[in-house]
């Protein structure tokens, strides 16, 4: 009997040590995104970047995108850089995890995917590389299309053609030129949300507003960073000269802007002198919606700060349905000469839309 149970305490002492405890804590599956090993970065060699397709690419890069700035700025940012690539035949490519992709950047692009699904083709997201120093040296350009408001024909401006993958530093690119021969098809991108955001573009006025027998004009105001001596901002003196040189029979004149105190006090004196007016917006409607408002219901539009990158892209919205929507805008694009000097007209303003010369007074008036 002493033999069996010596036996026995033998044979469970062995078990014990080559058993695991069933409760002993498995290996964690779960990885943490600031653990993830640091991606490939790309030198210049024989191995100069070409997508798995083998396809030349084009390394973009802007400062409408990369300044933070507004709607406005992110559309000529992608508009014109989606253009720029059609035309040399390039992939274009935004390099997420870049050190140069900064923040500003990847909330711009946010910003576009958001209220214009599908206009961002998925494939020029990149996420594998990070495109080192030796790839792209500070103040490396292939393209040097860095000025604001003028057109430079990018097949002329390109370095090296026979390179896989070209460098460009983009500045604020505000020209249609860079996108007009893809308009058609780059238009119907920016609608895919119209349906949603025309409707609720019809919260910002009041039911009168929308009636049938009415002529809106819309008045697109920018104050904010344009107050000061290098923009030109929207003054009380510009917006009354501006609606006596527009008004019709049976018009409201309809006020969108950044400004709402400013827009009020304007209706205000407006009002005073005769004019049938509204102040547009609801607070918790995206300023998207406001583009759309004016593509579907606005007769007349004034850009009355003309270098107010979201009043150029509102007036634009009016004539992509209704092309003979009448646009007027300030002749007095800003107050710095150098500002002024980066301005070439007939490439940032579209055929037909048309100056008024009239006095701007001073930001308080």
């Amino acid at each position: 009997m002493k033999l069996l149970l010596v036996i026995s305490a033998v044979f469970l002492l062995a078990q014990a040590k080559v058993e695991k405890p069933h409760h002993q804590a498995k290996a964690s599956k779960v990885r943490s995104h600031f653990n993830e090993p640091t991606p490939p970065t790309l030198e210049i060699g024989d191995e100069d970047y070409a997508d798995p397709d083998n396809e030349k690419a084009i390394l973009a890069r802007s400062a409408a995108l990369e300044n933070g700035g507004d709607l406005g700025h992110h559309l000529f940012g992608i508009m014109s850089t989606l253009g720029i690539a059609r035309r040399l035949g390039r992939k274009p490519i935004f390099a997420l995890r870049a050190p140069y992709f900064k923040q500003a950047s990847s909330n711009a692009l946010w910003d576009l995917a958001r209220n214009f699904p599908g206009l961002i083709p998925p494939q020029s997201i990149d996420v594998k590389h990070t495109y080192g120093k030796n790839f792209w040296p500070a103040g490396e350009d292939d393209l040097k299309l860095s000025g604001c408001c003028r057109f430079v024909d990018p097949e002329k401006s390109l370095k090296n053609k026979d390179r896989a993958t070209v460098r460009f530093e983009g500045g604020y690119l505000q020209s249609y030129k860079y996108f007009q021969p893809y308009r058609g098809e780059l238009n119907e991108k920016l609608l895919g949300n119209e349906a949603l955001f025309t409707k609720m573009s019809q919260s910002l006025v009041s039911q009168e507003a929308l009636g049938p027998d009415v002529e809106r004009i819309c008045i697109h105001t920018q104050r904010g960073s344009f107050l000061g001596n290098y923009h030109q901002a929207s003054t009380f003196t510009f917006v009354r000269a501006a609606a006596q040189e527009v008004e019709g029979d049976n018009s409201i004149i309809l006020l969108f802007g950044d400004d709402k105190t400013w827009m009020k006090q304007l209706a205000q004196k407006l009002d005073a002198d005769g004019f049938d007016v509204e102040v547009a917006g609801k607070d918790g409607v995206p300023r998207v919606s406001e583009l759309f408002f004016f593509r579907q219901y606005c007769d007349k539009v004034v850009i009355s700060a003309s270098s107010s990158t979201f009043g150029w892209w509102a007036a634009y919205f009016s004539q992509m349905k209704r092309a003979h929507v009448p646009v007027f805008y300030n002749q007095g694009f800003a107050k710095d000469p150098t500002y002024v000097a980066q301005l070439k007209a007939e490439d940032y303003y579209l055929p037909g839309w048309k100056a008024l010369g009239l006095p701007n007074g001073t930001d308080d008036n």
